[in-house]
């Protein structure tokens, strides 16, 4: 029995596996796509790996910034949202 939700979706291997989805989806769409112009793809999906690794009970390497300040600059708006 695990302890906690990051060990029950099955760790690491699981987590990047939906995010390589995530961003194949979120960088295909015709104007999301837009949203992540000039980010380094292999960074984007590190970057939010080890943040749902943490937010899910697993390993504490996040060193990225809050979300607030992280996308403050995409201007998503009620419309986007």
């Amino acid at each position: 029995m695990t302890t906690n939700l990051y060990d029950d979706v099955g760790g690491k291997p699981c987590i990047e596996r939906v995010h390589k989805k995530l961003y194949d989806k979120l960088l295909s769409h015709p104007w999301l796509k837009d949203l992540f112009k000039g980010n380094d793809r292999d960074h984007l999906e590190s970057q939010q790996t080890e943040f749902m690794m943490m937010i899910l009970g697993g390993p504490k390497i996040y060193g990225g910034r809050p979300p607030a300040t992280a996308h403050c600059h995409m201007f998503v708006t009620e419309e986007i949202f």
